[in-house]
């Protein structure tokens, strides 16, 4: 199997699997579900914050099966704007909402050729990369339009490519509002990338218990993902995450701020 790197530097903005509440229902499982009339278990893919304009790169050798609007292919959809397919001969990936591609059909790519640019077009609310994995056979009842996890490609790393403790404390902070413990430096240092680590903190029972919480309004909510906080309004960043005053806290303060907007 091929191995793949991410398209544009990886900030994530929205997970594979993410739903959230929107107007009292669920996004995915229940809005998306009830207006297409395909089941949908959460977001298909990874969104990947990325300035309009940002070169994305082809994650993997392969060859380009489609380019142009998603409205005209069955698989990429209207919802998909400008975007690129690029079949890798077991897997195909596919980069949405781009403001313009570089590439034509039928043209091989190798792993780190430029595609197309980050834009907003299709169903986006702001300049972004859509990026996923399709199935050679797509199953389109499995919840996530034939979509695969693109964690279980991503993984496929080199030891260079495994988290830092500095990467560890920017997700265990922004996360879990806290330093990783002992158990936590065991558990990932040196074992998983930074963005497996990030998937394993949001799937544990203590981040989905602050969430729960956040949501509520019993705890401040300004270290969670865009995706958590979406119907939620943030105060202040908590001191236990910065010292307030200090350059940490502004930079974190403005950068959830930018997210949150």
């Amino acid at each position: 199997m091929a191995k793949f790197i991410w398209p544009v530097p990886q900030s994530h903005s929205q997970h594979f699997g993410a739903d959230f509440k929107a107007g009292g229902q669920w996004y995915y499982k229940d809005i998306l579900t009830s207006q297409t009339g395909v089941k949908y278990l959460g977001h298909n893919g990874d969104d990947l914050a990325a300035p309009l304009g940002t070169p994305v790169k082809a994650s993997a050798d392969g060859t380009v099966t489609y380019e142009g609007n998603g409205a005209s292919h069955n698989w990429m959809g209207e919802p998909a704007g400008i975007c690129v397919l690029i079949d890798h001969g077991d897997v195909y990936t596919g980069y949405a909402h781009l403001e313009r591609t570089t590439v034509n059909r039928g043209q091989k790519v190798k792993q780190g050729d430029v595609i197309g640019y980050s834009g907003r077009t299709g169903a986006a609310t702001g300049p972004h990369l859509h990026f996923e994995f399709i199935a050679k056979q797509p199953d389109f009842n499995n919840g996530y339009v034939g979509r695969l996890n693109p964690a279980k490609f991503m993984e496929q790393k080199g030891d260079d490519d495994m988290i830092s403790i500095g990467g560890l404390n920017r997700i265990y902070r922004l996360r879990l509002g806290r330093a990783p413990d002992a158990s936590a430096r065991k558990t990932y240092l040196g074992k998983m990338t930074e963005d497996a680590v990030d998937t394993s903190v949001m799937k544990s029972k203590e981040y989905k218990d602050l969430v729960a919480a956040a949501k509520k309004g019993k705890v401040d909510i300004t270290r969670f993902a865009p995706e958590d906080i979406r119907n939620v309004t943030p105060e202040l960043v908590p001191e236990k995450v910065a010292k307030p005053g200090s350059a940490e806290y502004v930079e974190v303060k403005e950068t959830l701020y930018r997210r949150k907007k």
